[in-house]
């Protein structure tokens, strides 16, 4: 089932600046980046901007406004990286329905019997799943000091 907004995700590459919009029929805006491996957008090859590119359309899919990010988001990215995103070639264009995002969870959701997870909300209306907030990370300790070996002991004449 799809939204009850179709959605187009847009990517582009141009001399090695990829931009990715989202369009619901208002004209395209820029997908917003949630940072959680790197600021910037990638896809062609698995890594932490394809992670991230997954994560911002999943994000989006799911219609999450605040950048929390969702057990459901959590549980799919890095397949959803894999199978779609890492296949889109790596220096052209490419664009992406939500129609195409619903049919990946649908397939996802038969590869993982008896899970809900694959499905966006608006789809199994009487299935919430909780936001997952991230708490703040807790302070690091500080780095011991670095090991420095001592010089090595020339001869002297």
């Amino acid at each position: 089932m799809s939204q009850a907004t179709e959605k187009t995700y847009s990517g582009s590459a141009d001399k090695g600046r990829r931009t990715v919009t989202v369009d619901g029929g208002r004209g395209p805006k820029p997908l917003r980046c949630l940072d959680f491996f790197t600021p910037r957008f990638a896809w062609g090859y698995h890594a932490a901007g394809p992670s991230e590119l997954a994560i911002a359309i999943l994000h989006d899919h799911y219609g999450l406004r605040k950048p929390v990010f969702d057990e459901r988001v959590l549980k799919l990215y890095d397949a959803f990286a894999d199978e779609i995103v890492a296949k889109f070639a790596r220096d052209r264009d490419w664009s992406l329905g939500t129609a195409s995002v619903d049919d990946w969870l649908d397939q996802t959701e038969k590869r993982r019997p008896g899970s809900t997870l694959g499905r966006p909300p608006h789809a199994h209306p009487a299935i919430v799943q909780p936001s997952v907030q991230l708490e703040a990370p807790m302070p690091l300790e500080p780095l011991p000091e670095p090991f420095v070996a001592p010089e090595p002991l020339l001869p002297t004449d």
